[in-house]
Parts: structure tokens; sequence; C-alpha cells
């Protein structure tokens, strides 16, 4: 994903678990992090997510909300599925 550092838009994630049997498992507090360098994300590194109709975690980057300088980011996600609390890599962000 691409972003103008002018511009204000949602970050989506997509947000699916899945047990060990193959059924979804709901998952919970879903939070982002966004990380210029090749480091897992800290505690202070996270901003709470909602979880909109589509399945997708997002939060506002840009002006009047999560404000990043230009570069390329690493874009984190982690939630709460059942017992495990996973943190993956989302991707790449780009800001200019």
């Amino acid at each position: 994903m691409q972003l103008a550092q002018t511009s204000r838009e949602y970050v989506r994630v997509s947000l699916t678990a899945t047990g060990d049997n193959g059924n979804p498992v709901t998952a919970t507090g879903p939070r982002l992090a966004f990380l210029a360098g090749n480091d897992n994300p800290g505690e202070d590194d996270w901003h709470d997510a909602e979880t909109d109709d589509d399945g997708h975690a997002r939060v506002l980057v840009g002006p009047d909300a999560i404000e990043l300088d230009t570069g390329n980011y690493w874009v984190w996600i982690t939630c709460t599925a059942g017992a495990e609390q996973p943190v993956e890599r989302a991707g790449r962000l780009r800001i200019y």
C-alpha cells in the first residue's frame, strides 16, 4: 500500500484465524504496528485497531491520526485468537 504523507486513510489488514481443526476462531483486540526496521514490535509500538464489516483490522494513518514520516514500513498485526496471541508481518506500507 502507498499513501501520501498528507493523506489520512485507513490501513486495513485481513483478520482471519482458524483453529487446528480448520474452523474459524474469533479474533479480538486487533492492534497494528508500523516499523521502518526489521525488529519485532515492542509494546509501545502497537496501535489499537477496529474491525470493519469485512473482517479487516484497520487504523487511520495520516494527519491528526497515526502520523508517519516518509519512508517504507513493515505493517504488523496482533490479536487474541483463542489461547493464542500471534504477532505477524502483514505487508509493507510506503509513505511518500
